[in-house]
């Protein structure tokens, strides 16, 4: 993201855009100083704009003959829960002190490359 062009989108994905996605668009929120409850609000509005996808997948493992195990199985798959956001905090805090500790720590963050960041993609 330091990298790209100035005034050029930059785009990331994994095979649902819900887990790793998720996670990594946790980690830059929390690099730009977006507060927790913020970070939390987006994570988990992927249950909302998964629904219609998460239904369809779900409604043809049942057609398929899928159990009740199976389908609550491949459920829990498909969802977000505050708890997978909250042990990436935790494990945070306790490796690192806190999320901000583990983006310059774990992942070798300078605050010059954070504060890049900030200037690059927030409006004054």
């Amino acid at each position: 993201m330091l990298t790209a062009p100035k005034n050029k989108a930059v785009l990331w994905h994994c095979s649902a855009g819900k887990d790793r996605a998720g996670f990594g668009t946790a980690l830059v929120l929390t690099a730009l100083g977006v507060d927790k409850k913020t970070i939390y609000k987006d994570f988990l509005l992927s249950n909302k704009y998964r629904k219609q996808t998460n239904d369809a997948a779900l409604a043809a493992l049942k057609k398929k003959g899928a159990s009740k195990t199976e389908l609550k199985n491949n459920y829990y798959g498909l969802i977000v829960e505050k708890q997978y956001l909250d042990q990436a905090y935790n494990d945070a805090s306790k490796h690192y002190g806190s999320m901000s500790g583990f983006l310059h720590k774990g992942l070798g963050l300078t605050s010059s490359d954070i504060n890049r960041l900030r200037t690059k993609y927030l409006e004054k």
